[in-house]
């Protein structure tokens, strides 16, 4: 199971992020379909590592 705190805060930098999830997509490795679904909260565990991957994207877009 994933740690809540982590899938809400990659739902909050996505639902700030509309428009561009098929750049995050790409950047990622993570399918435009499961941002979208993640996004709308329609995947209850998405899986650890899509939702590092993402994690980690939006904390290496902070920190720049």
């Amino acid at each position: 199971m994933i740690h809540v705190n982590l899938l809400e805060f990659v739902r909050a930098r996505l639902e700030s992020s509309k428009g561009k999830w098929p750049a995050i997509a790409e950047a990622t490795g993570v399918p435009y379909d499961t941002i979208t679904k993640i996004a709308q909260g329609t995947i209850e565990d998405p899986g650890v590592s899509k939702v590092q991957k993402l994690a980690n994207y939006f904390r290496e877009r902070t920190a720049a």
